[in-house]
């Protein structure tokens, strides 16, 4: 694959929740390597600034099924059971990407 697909994910909890970060899809990170500046890292929405987390914050990745059977990406820093997933979604705009409405990479 030549291209790296780049995915939108919605922070719940900790200092940035409710941002939109721009990554690496997990299983596309295997295509790169680990001397790609992109790997393991997060940007913001444009994708233009890279997200600098202390060593104290530790964020999951978890994919969260929506009732309209779309996917999303949620980097989450507390347990998920603590939100309403779907309207956290439905506060984003413009509206938060599914992982089925892939963004190219702006290589």
């Amino acid at each position: 694959m030549s291209k790296n697909i780049m995915q939108e994910y919605l922070v719940l909890g900790g200092k940035h929740h409710g941002a939109v970060w721009r990554g690496v899809y997990p299983a596309m990170g295997l295509n790169l390597s680990r001397h790609d500046e992109r790997y393991g890292q997060f940007f913001d929405r444009e994708g233009q600034r890279k997200i600098e987390l202390s060593y104290e914050e530790q964020y999951f990745i978890s994919e969260w099924l929506s009732a309209e059977g779309h996917t999303y990406l949620l980097a989450t820093a507390q347990d998920l059971t603590e939100f309403d997933i779907a309207e956290e979604i439905g506060r984003i705009a413009p509206p938060l990407r599914p992982l089925d409405g892939a963004v190219e990479d702006w290589i």
